[in-house]
């Protein structure tokens, strides 16, 4: 572990939303809703005390990004920070989880440092000197950071002292005192952070007493394992937690009364979001005040931020609707242009500066002419028609607020596009019109009894003859998908280790089915022509080598696409998946799933797994029988990057190369997690390592055809960077 000495550099983290907000809608995304017109983020980074030595890593949803584009406000905002972004692919089950995604995304560097945890809705003023004490803890300690509080009901975390301030305990939710943790946590350095928060996420939620991964959780399981974290108390004055609409109310006020708490900002109104349009058309001395929105810039305007108000009255009248101000490209043009800006001003100045003084409304700055347009589009604006007060985040105090309501959001991977997926209630219904879904249908029909506790419960399997269309319905899985824990960077040893053994499972099944689904007549017909018989041999060596070569020749043009040593590859290919069937290399398993690729196995909130889209066909047989090192194949196809290219962005995934779409920490930590992949497979399995890569690689090869040209080249490109790692071995 590194020293840290005071001015060394230290990785901060911000997570994305403190548990206290979590049920209540604030009307925007929690770090982003403004105080005083400034992003209730940036209060909260430009109260800490940063270098440019130092790295802020800042949590936040992937979706949430996307849509604000938080990444950009952060590099104009902060140029000379080392401020890095890191996205979430879905929803963690607690800050812990968010901690242990952003260790993984740390650097060796980094790793080495003192790291600290800030919620981002706990704002720190300069007398708590929060870093600066910070950098000052002796070398290998942990701490908390802690408040006097006497509130009831207990609403944070909670720790007790020895005679040396250490943490003997810490309690979620029960004051064990009256030291109340702020929401800032400090760790000796980010490798315990990963290294503690891996066995902590491997235990199940239901055994936590609060049912979510907490800090102050993961900080008891750190302390008896022999961690030490001391208590570093703060003035109750020298922060201000604003995680819910009161906290958020009453901060408003007093910064409304503070100036020195508010750098002075500049805010620009349309007039039209302070008056109403003329009672009688044309008429502007008939309109009436939009007193809200008045009372809004008084108290702004008294409290020091500059007010401009600004007016595009008379410009549609004198013809200057927007797009003419585009066309104005000549000097006689332009000229004729400002003639109408001085007519409108001409025209509306007067009555326009009487309605101000009438109204009482006090500014700095006007302006005229602003052009006239139906809609405005401004990376700053805020709509005048919502709460203009909750929209700046500013104290009225005779207005009144609108917080409420709730929201949430959710996501899955998109199914194949032969497929229907609705889900309803705690129900999941899988249709289509195509024989493809038979093989799953099958399969759901007959799970062996010793392992239906690994896949969703079915309710029922249906065949409407009139529409020709099949059917499932099973029950709803909560959970997430392994392609989002990998790349989410919240996969941990433990859980791939689940994975692994739960399909291993699969392979060990005795395929004894004591209870069978029931299935209609017309569906059983079906089934029972297209499956298993003694009159219908089955070939687990179907979807090798002359699956491989039907699909090379049938999409020959899009491999000829794709570079002059294709011929050479699918050659290779043929010869060694000729020559593993000649030598009957297979493992016959009375069960295989048939694609347990990440995006087919969801992680539930009870640390099980549960695998879907079984595939339960042999060729053109339908069966639960198959090759178990097919399946491990799979798996290692994951473990190349593959679902990096299911879940990137198509635009961005189209032009990247393999190397930009799985960046140098991923690598990293896709090979930690090959490592415990080959460990599994050499414990339980007997399997000629070369000849697994080999089959990955023939995966990787036929499916190819089956995604959109711009991502063929990439799944290529994958295809033989498996193949280097046999002459690497």
């Amino acid at each position: 572990m590194g020293k840290l000495q005071k001015g060394t550099r230290s990785p901060w983290s911000i997570p994305p939303s403190s548990s206290r907000a979590a049920s209540v809608n604030l009307g925007s995304v929690q770090p982003l809703i403004n105080i005083a017109g400034r992003a209730m983020l940036f209060w909260i980074i430009d109260r800490l005390e940063l270098t440019e030595n130092d790295s802020l890593f800042i949590a936040i949803s992937e979706m949430v990004n996307d849509e604000f584009h938080l990444d950009s406000q952060l590099r104009r905002e902060y140029p000379h920070l080392n401020v890095k972004l890191i996205p979430l692919r879905f929803d963690t089950r607690g800050a812990a989880e968010t901690l242990f995604i952003v260790a993984q995304s740390m650097t060796d560097d980094e790793l080495q440092r003192r790291t600290v945890s800030l919620d981002c809705d706990t704002i720190y003023f300069p007398e708590a000197r929060l870093l600066s004490r910070i950098r000052t803890l002796p070398p290998h300690h942990g701490a908390t950071v802690v408040f006097d509080d006497a509130g009831d009901p207990p609403v944070f975390s909670y720790v007790e002292t020895d005679s040396r301030n250490r943490i003997v305990d810490i309690k979620e939710k029960i004051a064990i005192s009256r030291h109340a943790n702020t929401g800032a946590y400090v760790f000796p350095d980010g490798f315990s952070i990963r290294q503690r928060c891996a066995a902590f996420l491997d235990q199940p939620l239901k055994s936590l007493a609060l049912g979510e991964y907490y800090t102050s959780s993961l900080i008891a399981d750190m302390i008896g394992a022999g961690f030490t974290f001391v208590a570093l108390p703060i003035p109750n004055s020298s922060f201000a937690c604003v995680g819910t609409p009161p906290q958020l109310n009453d901060f408003l006020k007093t910064i409304s009364q503070k100036q020195d708490l508010v750098k002075r900002r500049r805010f620009c109104w349309d007039l039209d979001s302070l008056v109403t349009p003329p009672c009688v058309f044309g008429d502007y001395r008939t309109v009436k005040p939009i007193r809200r929105n008045i009372e809004l810039v008084r108290q702004l305007h008294a409290a020091g931020h500059c007010i401009i108000i600004s007016t595009s009255r008379g410009m549609q009248q004198r013809g200057m609707l927007s797009h003419l101000s585009l066309l104005c490209i000549t000097d006689e043009s332009i000229g004729a242009a400002d003639g109408n800006v001085n007519a409108a001003v001409a025209d509306n100045a007067a009555v326009t500066l009487a309605t101000l003084a009438k109204l009482q409304i006090p500014y700095d700055e006007i302006q005229f002419g602003k052009p006239y347009a139906h809609c405005y589009v401004d990376s700053r604006a805020v709509n005048s028609l919502l709460d203009t007060q909750k929209e700046i985040g500013w104290y009225a105090a005779s207005g009144a607020s609108r917080w409420s309501g709730k929201g949430s959001v959710g996501g899955m991977l998109v199914p194949r596009s032969f497929n229907a997926v609705q889900v309803i209630e705690n129900a999941v219904v899988k249709s289509s019109t195509s024989e493809a879904i038979l093989g799953e249908i099958y399969f759901f029909s007959r799970i062996p009894t010793d392992i239906k506790d690994v896949f969703p419960t079915i309710n029922t399997l249906n065949f409407v003859p009139s529409t020709q269309s099949f059917s499932l319905t099973m029950q709803r899985v909560h959970g997430v998908t392994f392609s989002h824990l990998l790349v989410g960077r919240a996969l941990t040893v433990g859980r791939l280790e689940k994975y692994l053994a739960a399909l291993s499972r699969i392979h060990s099944s005795n395929g004894i089915v004591d209870d069978h689904t029931s299935v209609p007549p017309s569906l059983a017909s079906r089934l029972n022509a297209l499956g298993e018989s003694p009159s219908r041999n089955i070939d687990i060596y179907a979807n090798y080598a002359a699956k491989v070569s039907e699909r090379y020749k049938a999409f020959l043009p899009v491999y000829l696409d794709l570079g002059d040593d294709h011929e050479a590859i699918a050659s290779r290919l043929l010869a060694f998946l000729h020559d593993f069937e000649a030598d009957d290399r297979a493992q016959a398993a009375h069960v295989i799933h048939g694609d347990p690729v990440f995006s087919n196995a969801l992680f539930t909130k009870d640390n099980t797994v549960v695998f879907i889209d079984v595939r339960g066909r042999q060729g053109d047989v339908l069966t639960l029988r198959g090759d178990a090192l097919y399946d491990l194949a799979k798996v290692y196809q994951s473990l190349q990057g593959y679902d990096f290219a299911l879940l990137a962005d198509p635009l961005s995934a189209q032009t990247a190369e393999l190397v930009d779409l799985v960046s140098p920490v991923d690598r990293r930590l896709l090979q930690d997690l090959q490592s415990v992949f080959w460990a599994f497979v050499k414990k339980h399995y007997t399997v000629d390592r070369r000849g697994l890569i080999l089959i990955t690689a023939s995966l990787l090869f036929s499916l190819i055809p089956l995604h959109d040209p711009p991502m063929r080249p990439l799944f290529y490109k994958m295809c033989k960077a498996v193949m280097a790692q046999v002459r690497e071995g």
